[in-house]
């Protein structure tokens, strides 16, 4: 998302976001709106947040019935010449489809995720409403952008669809040139780097930790509720696992 709304400021569009929170924290607690906007990547782009009851799922599914309301109000100062949707989720779907039908705005469709990708239980409901959204989504979209060949082989043909590659610095690459061979070394490192949620499976690498064998070290970088676990398991093996926190 940064990456496009870069290039897209640099280029000379106006942009705005709407963010549909998902709050890391269950709790009862209502999180104030900011509808003035906060600026985006120090860009031409401002972010807009709503109101959400921090409660979950319950928060995120009563955004998703005011979706129409915020894009209407955001579409009073701002017309939009296209909309880029993240995902098939609710709130994203109920959006794209007020701007399609009331305001003839199309939109294109951005994956990064399946609706059922992450591990659900059975009484999450919300993952699943967001998986009967993935058809209407898919026929109704402008164009596409996947992040991998697997996603891109699922879009439909005859519409734009676009491979996004990763971004990797160059001196990551030199780098990366000059390494040994995989395996090669008499240590050897595993790396996570991203949310630590028990959704995202973080929690499987806390248990990781303890059966690791002698010749591995865990390697993570990242934010969440799980945080502080990470930081008790490095404190109690300094030697099984290198946490670095967000970076």
């Amino acid at each position: 998302m940064e990456l496009l709304v870069r290039a897209l400021a640099d280029d000379g569009y106006e942009i705005k976001l709407l963010s549909s929170i998902q709050l890391p924290v269950s709790r009862w607690r209502v999180r104030k709106s900011d509808d003035g906007g906060v600026p985006f990547c120090g860009r031409q782009a401002s972010a807009h947040y709503p109101a959400a009851v921090e409660l979950r799922p319950w928060g995120g599914m009563v955004n998703c019935l005011r979706a129409p309301m915020l894009v209407q109000r955001i579409c009073r100062q701002f017309r939009p010449q296209v909309a880029i949707i993240y995902n098939c989720y609710l709130f994203e779907t109920i959006s794209a489809a007020y701007l399609l039908r009331r305001c003839r705005i199309p939109y294109i469709l951005e994956l990064e995720d399946l609706p059922l990708a992450r591990k659900r239980d059975f009484f999450s409901i919300k993952p699943r409403l967001d998986a009967l959204c993935w058809s209407w989504m898919l026929k109704n979209a402008a164009a596409f952008t996947a992040v991998n060949t697997p996603i891109l082989k699922k879009l439909p043909e005859g519409k734009r669809s676009y491979l996004m590659p990763g971004v990797i610095e160059h001196e990551l690459l030199a780098l990366a040139n000059d390494r040994l061979p995989a395996f090669r070394s008499p240590n050897k490192r595993l790396g996570y780097f991203g949310g630590l949620t028990p959704e995202k499976g973080a929690g499987m690498l806390l248990q990781l930790v303890r059966i690791l064998p002698a010749d591995w070290r865990l390697v993570v970088t990242g934010a969440g509720p799980l945080a502080q676990a990470f930081v008790e398991a490095q404190a109690q093996n300094p030697e099984k696992i290198e946490f670095h926190g967000r970076v």
